[in-house]
């Protein structure tokens, strides 16, 4: 399935039971799928068609969205938000330079695999940044990477800010900043990495997983990777 890329946001056009949708790929969404019109009963992705989830749970989801927001930010009318139950059901692969999604039986040989453990429904991966390996999360609904600010000082100051938005914490200014991340033996650089006392506060959910940043969008254009979260494996070249 092609998708588009608007604000360094991964962007569906599904088929649903009422049309065509414009659906945002969020692995950071710990949860179900969820659209903002309720008589979306199901959807369809390579012939795979799944249920969309209903109930009380699903409506407070809903609400606390805010599509209309997430609108602004990638500058598209965003439909839905696929989560945490499509990814379980499926393995993906995804081709930046081409800009196709497909769902997949396994990686492709030449792909380097790592290990992406779940932790409370959200993959996690250790990589490097600078000389640190840290832990993140990987997050397709992040546009740039994003390292706790704390560490800041070993970036270059870009001396630039981007506008972001969550629906947990609002919309904020994070400020951008160049490195270098090492995933696996892929060395990307220079890579854009964003810092923000808004991005801490979300990370710090997972603080007991020392989790100290985000692996976004921005990092892996022109890259093909695979995720995996029925066997927890990351595959990226």
């Amino acid at each position: 399935m092609h998708f588009e890329l608007y604000n360094h946001h991964v962007i569906l056009q599904v088929p649903t039971n009422l049309g065509i949708q414009n659906v945002l790929l969020d692995t950071g969404n710990p949860a179900f799928s969820l659209f903002s019109n309720p008589r979306i009963t199901e959807f369809r992705i390579d012939q795979h068609v799944q249920q969309v989830s209903d109930g009380p749970l699903i409506e407070v989801m809903r609400h606390s969205a805010n599509f209309d927001e997430i609108g602004k930010l990638t500058g598209i009318p965003i439909d839905g938000i696929l989560g945490y139950d499509f990814f379980i059901a499926h393995d993906i692969i995804i081709n930046f330079r081409e800009k196709h999604l497909q769902i997949t039986d396994g990686p492709a040989s030449d792909l380097e695999i790592l290990e992406m453990p779940l932790i409370m429904n959200v993959p996690v991966l250790q990589l490097g940044i600078e000389d640190l390996q840290m832990n993140v999360l990987f997050d397709t609904g992040a546009m740039y990477s994003v390292i706790h600010c704390d560490f800041q000082s070993m970036l270059n100051d870009l001396g630039q800010t981007l506008s972001d938005y969550n629906p947990m914490l609002g919309s904020f200014d994070a400020r951008l900043f160049s490195g270098k991340i090492q995933i696996g033996n892929i060395t990307i650089s220079p890579a854009i990495i964003a810092c923000a006392p808004k991005y801490d506060l979300a990370l710090k959910i997972l603080h007991s997983k020392e989790v100290k940043g985000i692996l976004g969008i921005n990092t892996l254009l022109n890259r093909e990777i695979y995720i995996s979260y029925k066997t927890q494996r990351f595959g990226i070249k």
